[in-house]
């Protein structure tokens, strides 16, 4: 009888430890960005995102925002870089709001980190001002940092589901419909043909940033307010462009746009710190031509690039050196360096 109650409380334990040990493989896989089919036609990348930062389990001092470019930033690989634990929070067609609700929201979660972010900025959308994501009409955790008739002038919002991308526990992009078509043969060359085909039929008309305050615009001023204001000086980075693509896209429309933008940002960084790297040009970070799967959206390989050149070049934004601004004792902000490619200018590309 004996030996039978031992054996009993043995097949018990052994039952409960594999009980445990699936329920946390689940979560574990639940996190990595593993969803089935129903939920990633109906969920909101936005609301994904802020599951993925619930369950974290650590509070981010790195921070990647901004839009599809720059989801394949990889926590993992910049903490290996920079000692610091991250976070990609990155949405596909990110909205300055989108990143005001975010930080807003990793704030509430913890209020006394120290935090460093990195924004992805898309030139020719960041002042764009377009219809909310569903999520920040519904999901509370990011709606309560709107007014509610702004809210309720969007409707039931725009969707972003997730359908085909994976993304790991911290947030970096695991799996895209990109990787899925250059898995399955497509080329580089047959990715970029539709956008040199538009930007011969497109030139570029304006030779100016709007000086109108639209929505997007005061979002995003009010965004790196609201950092400084809680000892977080982001780092902007203006992302790449496939070569092939620039060299059709130029003109001194383009080159005079560009020269404006960054006129705008020396000017804000007269009332706010941020730094500004102009990597539009791929020569600027030592990129890859052939890392790319179109025009825009890079492979990990040259986002790792690109992350070691913005260490380099700007290492105070992620917490080593001092910054351009603390070596004077003038209170006054005064302009930080944007480096860029030797005598290169840059067209602003819209897009995701």
């Amino acid at each position: 009888m004996g030996t039978e109650r031992k054996g009993h409380r043995a097949t018990s334990r052994l039952w409960l430890v594999t009980l445990v040990a699936s329920l946390a493989a689940g979560w574990f896989l639940a996190g990595a960005g593993i969803q089935s089919a129903a939920t990633a036609a109906t969920t909101s990348d936005r609301t994904y995102k802020a599951d993925l930062l619930g369950r974290l389990g650590y509070a981010p001092r790195l921070v990647f925002v901004g839009g599809s470019r720059a989801l394949r930033f990889s926590p993992t690989y910049a903490y290996r870089r920079t000692g610091l634990r991250g976070f990609n929070a990155a949405v596909v067609e990110c909205m300055n709001e989108d990143v005001w609700a975010t930080m807003h929201l990793m704030v509430k979660r913890n209020p006394k980190v120290k935090r460093y972010v990195v924004w992805g900025i898309q030139p020719g959308t960041i002042f764009l001002t377009r219809q909310f994501d569903s999520a920040l009409v519904r999901d509370q955790r990011l709606r309560c940092w709107f007014p509610l008739s702004l809210r309720q002038a969007q409707g039931s919002g725009l969707r972003h589901p997730l359908r085909s991308r994976r993304y790991a526990r911290d947030g970096g992009l695991t799996r895209d419909r990109f990787a899925a078509e250059a898995a399955a043969g497509v080329t580089l060359d047959q990715n970029l043909q539709p956008f040199i085909e538009r930007a011969r039929r497109h030139p570029c008309t304006r030779d100016s940033i709007s000086t109108k305050m639209t929505r997007g615009r005061r979002y995003f001023e009010d965004t790196v307010a609201y950092l400084n204001a809680r000892d977080c000086e982001p780092l902007l980075i203006l992302m790449p462009i496939h070569p092939k693509v620039l060299r059709v896209m130029r003109n001194d429309h383009w080159d005079s746009q560009h020269a404006s933008l960054l006129a705008y940002f020396e000017e804000l960084q007269t009332r706010f710190h941020f730094t500004v790297l102009d990597f539009t040009f791929i020569a600027s970070f030592s990129g890859d031509p052939a890392a790319f799967y179109d025009a825009v959206h890079m492979k990990a390989s040259n986002l790792r690039r690109m992350l070691d050149a913005a260490v380099r070049q700007a290492p105070w934004a992620f917490g080593t050196g001092v910054a351009p601004w603390d070596e004077s004792t003038d209170p006054t902000p005064s302009p930080t360096p944007s480096p860029q490619a030797a005598g290169s200018t840059s067209p602003l590309a819209g897009g995701e």
